[in-house]
């Protein structure tokens, strides 16, 4: 079946002719070539792949210029870099990269990070590329609608966001709003913007704007749904993680599960899990750590970069321990930062 997403195939041959005019040229710069297996090439592949969020972040941003100006903006910039974050499937590792660095300001940041923990979803799930560009584009424009709204509704999914019932009702036009615009962007992008209007619509029938049940909605827009809802309902208190925590997490598996196709859930946490990377946790041993992995087969046993000791002193050096290795330690709970913060004051000091 010939693809709707020519503009995907179209980037992608690019970056196959320019490697291969690079290797007949002899690797000119600026030509990105499959680095040889050796020492660097590992650490090469790592900076590239922790280079991804912020380029997908740069293009997303010069869309929103343009929307905000009036103007026709241009996706091939964030199609481009997006195939990249496709073609390097490395979806955890962009996902730990973006979870352990975001800092909770800004629709861009938070459009991004909901794309990657999607991507990481989707290959859970066994997309194949072209159904994890649909997914991740959905996920990077499923509010682009907000630069067409009132400006102070950029701030309406954060905890301290306008509560009033005529900014709501303006907020439940954001689908049809954000639809609209990728719609405008070319016919190639009509199931991306079909995918956007249905981010809001919730199996039980109890979502927006039309109404819509089951297999009426698209996986992708389950998937961006869930993780968007998810991040909506984070609390405004410090936190190492400030996109997903995990009491939000709690409130949407024990009382809106129905809400949500149980696929999509359940790979939710078996990707995410309960303490995403980033969370600070305590142990059952009293010490103090940050998730810095999560596991499939292990989802509530992560690697954790430990901070503190049981005793509240800080590490001279974070220590990595993984908990599938250890039986006897666990998760109890997650830390906010006003209590890493007592547990530095009262911390043990040393003698000078």
């Amino acid at each position: 079946m010939e693809s709707n997403f020519s503009i995907f195939d179209l980037e992608r041959r690019k970056q196959e002719l320019a490697r291969e005019q690079g290797s007949r040229a002899g690797a000119p710069a600026g030509v990105p070539q499959p680095g040889p297996a050796g020492p660097g090439a590992e650490a090469e592949g790592a900076l590239s792949v922790a280079g991804l969020p912020g380029a997908l972040g740069l293009a997303l941003e010069g869309i929103v210029r343009a929307v905000r100006g009036g103007q026709e903006p241009d996706p091939a910039p964030l199609v481009a870099a997006l195939a990249r974050a496709v073609d390097a499937a490395q979806p955890d590792r962009l996902y730990e990269h973006a979870a352990l660095a975001c800092s909770g300001a800004g629709h861009v940041e938070r459009a991004v990070f909901t794309a990657l923990a999607a991507l990481k979803i989707g290959a859970g799930l066994a997309f194949g590329p072209e159904r994890l560009m649909r997914l991740g584009l959905t996920a990077l424009w499923h509010d682009i609608g907000l630069c067409r709204l009132p400006e102070r509704l950029a701030l309406a999914s954060d905890p301290q966001g306008p509560q009033s019932p005529q900014d709501k009702a303006k907020l439940r036009t954001l689908p049809q709003v954000s639809a609209q615009i990728v719609s405008r962007m070319g016919p190639e992008f009509a199931p991306v913007a079909e995918a956007v209007a249905q981010v809001g619509e919730r199996v039980d029938g109890s979502g927006h704007p039309a109404g819509l049940r089951d297999k009426q909605i698209s996986e992708a827009a389950a998937i961006v749904g869930l993780v968007a809802h998810i991040i909506s309902l984070r609390q405004p208190l410090a936190r190492a993680n400030p996109y997903l925590q995990p009491g939000a997490i709690r409130q949407v598996v024990n009382a809106e599960k129905q809400r949500f196709p149980r696929r999509v859930l359940k790979e939710f946490l078996d990707q995410i899990s309960l303490f995403p990377v980033g969370t600070l946790v305590r142990l059952n041993n009293d010490s103090i750590g940050r998730v810095v992995a999560t596991f499939r087969s292990q989802p509530m046993r992560p690697t954790i970069e430990l901070l503190y000791d049981g005793l509240g002193k800080r590490k001279d050096a974070p220590k990595v321990v993984h908990l599938s290795s250890f039986p006897l330690l666990h998760v109890v709970g997650e830390v906010d930062a006003a209590q890493l913060a007592g547990a530095r004051a009262q911390a043990p000091q040393e003698a000078p």
